[in-house]
């Protein structure tokens, strides 16, 4: 009986509406994680680093108005403001890293635990367990990531495929007590979706959706944040006000799209996975 519910052909609007419960039951802790987790960081670390990126810039262009050619070592004199505001972007860039992945890994955790009926309401219980599970994420996105950089060297086709399956990672380092290297494996080759030798190939559609959905979400905040920073001389607005409000709305919509991908993945794994599930660790 169970088999014949786990080989059932799914559908986008199954997956989709099996979500929004999914959202609508864990949404308190969810919107907490969201906004301190995922939507605070990406804002303040972008304006901290348009603002550090400007002082390059003038520095920049002041080395080019002043400095006559010939002169010393132009390159090093060049450089060295870029590697300077490097020495700065880089652990910015890594701390966002960790603090977005605890979020990711928290919110997929409380998505699973709901699905089990486990309790989920306790937002700092949700919290200790993505951070218990960030090791295991880091290693997985390290794993990844090289995949999809050998896998892109090879065909870029190849990379656009990894690159979608692997936003399986998350929920599978929720859902199975595994290490990061086996999360990405099982992600990439489809496994959770083969219980019984089945075919992975419905999962495999419904994961190109899903990575359509995802992708098109970023790529549209992403659009959306250069469009408002272009109307400063239609609202008569201070430019640097506007670059807030973009970078603002796109770490909304950015973390809504993170949101969405989390719950609609583990949606997915919980209707095509082994019966079988293990417990969280």
């Amino acid at each position: 009986m169970e088999d014949k519910k786990i080989s059932a052909p799914l559908t986008f609007l199954e997956i989709w509406q099996d979500s929004l419960d999914t959202l609508s039951n864990i949404r308190k802790p969810a919107l907490i994680i969201v906004l301190l987790f995922l939507i605070l960081p990406q804002t303040l670390s972008e304006i901290l680093l348009a603002q550090k990126s400007l002082g390059v810039v003038d520095t920049l262009r002041r080395l080019h108005t002043t400095t006559p050619m010939g002169s010393g070592s132009p390159v090093i004199t060049v450089l060295a403001p870029a590697l300077e505001f490097a020495e700065t972007s880089l652990p910015v860039l890594a701390t966002v890293t960790l603090i977005m992945a605890t979020g990711v890994l928290s919110l997929a955790v409380g998505a699973a635990a709901y699905k089990r009926g486990d309790s989920y309401r306790n937002t700092l219980n949700l919290l200790k367990k993505g951070l218990f599970k960030l090791p295991s994420g880091v290693v997985a996105l390290f794993a990844t990531s090289l995949t999809l950089a050998f896998a892109s060297q090879i065909w870029v086709m190849a990379g656009l495929i990894f690159s979608v399956l692997g936003l399986m990672v998350p929920t599978l380092l929720a859902t199975e007590a595994k290490g990061g290297f086996s999360a990405t494996y099982r992600s990439l080759s489809l496994k959770y979706a083969r219980p019984n030798g089945q075919s992975g190939w419905p999962a495999f559609f419904q994961m190109t959706s899903i990575g359509s959905l995802a992708f098109a979400g970023v790529i549209g905040a992403s659009l959306l944040r250069e469009y408002v920073g272009t109307l400063s001389e239609t609202l008569s607005m201070p430019h640097y006000h506007l670059f807030i409000a973009g970078v603002t709305l796109e770490a909304v919509i950015s973390s809504m799209t993170f949101i969405l991908l989390t719950v609609m993945t583990n949606s997915l794994y919980f209707k095509t996975a082994s019966p079988r599930l293990s417990t969280l660790a």
